[in-house]
This record gives structure tokens, sequence and C-alpha cells, in this order.
């Protein structure tokens, strides 16, 4: 059995070694009626993913890690 420093594990880690990966449902249509959206709407929401996962990725970084520029809170 492995033990791991759980200071210093980040959910990428978790994510990492249980071999999950990052995915987005091309399509939401299966599951709700909706209006179709401009592709500048598209765009946004593409954008407002993407930073999403920019700051996910960085506030799942391992603790231990001072390069991170947000701070978090104890």
């Amino acid at each position: 059995m492995t033990i791991f420093q759980t200071k210093q594990l980040s959910i990428a880690d978790v994510h990492k070694r249980l071999g999950f990966q990052r995915g987005y449902a091309p399509s939401f249509e299966p599951f709700l009626v909706l209006e179709p959206i401009t592709p500048r709407e598209q765009e946004e929401l593409r954008q407002i993913r993407n930073d999403f996962d920019v700051l996910f990725d960085v506030l799942n970084e391992p603790l231990a890690s001072s390069s991170s520029p947000i701070k978090k809170q104890s």
C-alpha cells in the first residue's frame, strides 16, 4: 500500500494517479432544451471555461509551491 503526504498532494496528482482526465461534453442538448447561441456567445463560454481551468489548476498546485500568484488561506 502506498502512503502519500497529503499536504503536498494536489487534485491534479490525485487525478493523475487515478487516471482521471478532464473532459467536456460537446453538447448539453441531450439534457436540456436550449435556445441556439451565437458564435460570440460560444466564444465567451469557451473563454469562461479556459479562465476557470487556469484558476482551477493554480488553486490545486501543491501547497509547497510558492510560485502561485494566488495565495491560499489557511
